[in-house]
């Protein structure tokens, strides 16, 4: 695999994609991106097992060519007592890449992203947050280099734990979307996954827009692509 998919507009979709024509739907409903959940985690290790969804959005891609862009979202547990935050972040980022490899399609994901909900006791310090997004990065290019690794994660977390100072990108959760603006903006910040949109969406796709990042998507409360974004 060797391509990122779609260039153009600024706020995609985030949802669960039960089927190819789920993405394709929403892409012909003029989404230019969407976010998939690629994996849910587990207890042990290795803290996360597949969705199924990355294989949608997969052969989406081979039925309707290059015309969106694309984020796989990894949610990987938390370690269990006795094992570091550095190994289950790595064990994670090694599915999540051996997943989306298994694919065997053109196209690669514009960013794997480690989504930190999981199972057992999080981190409570800078040291462990950024042990757990190194241990992600790591696992995944331990498979495969060539995927370009984001982290999510909620503003509290981003300012509490300084993970501005980690250098891989952030997309950052912000909720509601309207009348809200975020309040953290700093470097590795790629984009905002905004929650919650209602249709008519385009009011909501503006003003994630104004918030200035480059991939972002937005949710609607049941988590499908309830009509297009304009």
């Amino acid at each position: 695999m060797s391509l990122i998919g779609g260039c153009g507009g600024l706020v995609g979709v985030y949802g669960t994609f039960g089927s190819v024509q789920a993405v394709v739907d929403a892409v012909n409903l003029g989404w230019p991106g969407v976010g998939d959940i690629g994996g849910l985690g587990i207890p042990n290790t290795p803290y996360v097992t597949s969705q199924g969804e990355d294989q949608h959005v997969q052969d989406a891609y081979t039925q309707i060519g290059d015309r969106f862009w694309w984020l796989s979202f990894w949610t990987v547990s938390w370690p269990v007592s006795g094992d570091t935050f550095y190994n289950a972040g790595y064990q994670g980022g090694r599915v999540a890449a051996q997943t989306i490899d298994a694919t065997l399609g053109t196209f690669i994901p514009r960013f794997v992203v480690l989504d930190p909900e999981g199972y057992n006791n999080r981190a409570t310090n800078a040291s462990q947050w950024a042990d757990f997004i190194n241990g992600f990065a790591d696992g995944v290019h331990s498979v495969d280099g060539a995927l370009p690794v984001a982290f999510y994660s909620n503003q509290s977390d981003y300012t509490t734990y300084d993970l501005a100072s980690i250098n891989i990108s952030a997309l950052i959760a912000v909720s509601p979307i309207r009348n809200n603006s975020p309040f953290v903006s700093d470097g590795n910040i790629v984009g905002y996954i905004a929650y919650t949109a209602d249709c008519p969406v385009a009011p909501d796709v503006s003003r994630v827009e104004s918030w200035g990042a480059r991939w972002n998507t937005v949710q609607f409360q049941d988590s499908g692509a309830d009509c297009g974004p304009s």
